[in-house]
């Protein structure tokens, strides 16, 4: 459905160009992530929790070892090592959209993460970032307007039911940020 979205009134090869899956990314507690992340052209992700060399060298066992510590609910471990696997394992390969100001954005991006090492703007720009290859956008390739009260209900509801499991964990990374 997103993609029938997205595509609409495209021209046939552009449309044929675009990653064929989709990942929904949260913008950071309240879209605090999104100023940054719409102007620099990037998708901006965070686990304060992870140090950082771990994502340098985007070792996979380490973070999930560190990603068991922190939350002891197995669920809670296995969505946060499928969110990450997504964003350091080919994220390219993905449709990253967002829902911000009303709207829903998408996006595509390079491969290539930059870790944030000042951890004084985590709270500004997030944990690590992707440059986006496609910067994001509100509009279908045709040109159409992605309003959320445009939107077919399915679409939404995934920011929705994003946002109810977010309150979970902000409430968490309030309480340990600094």
């Amino acid at each position: 459905m997103i993609f029938q979205l997205i595509r609409a009134r495209a021209k046939r090869p552009v449309a044929e160009s675009l990653p064929q899956s989709v990942r929904y990314v949260k913008n950071g507690a309240g879209g605090r992530w999104w100023a940054a992340a719409k102007a620099r052209g990037q998708l901006h992700c965070g686990w304060w929790f992870l140090p950082r060399d771990l994502l340098q060298r985007l070792d996979l066992q380490g973070i999930e070892a560190s990603i068991r510590d922190h939350y002891k609910k197995p669920a809670a471990v296995t969505t946060d090592v499928n969110a990450i696997k997504s964003l350091i394992e080919s994220p390219s390969q993905h449709l990253w959209i967002t829902f911000e100001d009303g709207y829903l954005w998408w996006c595509t991006v390079n491969d290539e993460i930059t870790v944030n090492m000042d951890k004084h703007n985590e709270s500004t720009e997030g944990s690590f970032w992707l440059t986006c290859k496609r910067p994001w956008s509100n509009r279908s390739i045709g040109g159409k307007l992605l309003a959320r009260t445009d939107l077919p209900g399915p679409v939404t509801a995934v920011a929705a039911c994003d946002d109810l499991r977010a309150q979970r964990v902000n409430r968490d990374s309030q309480n340990h940020s600094g």
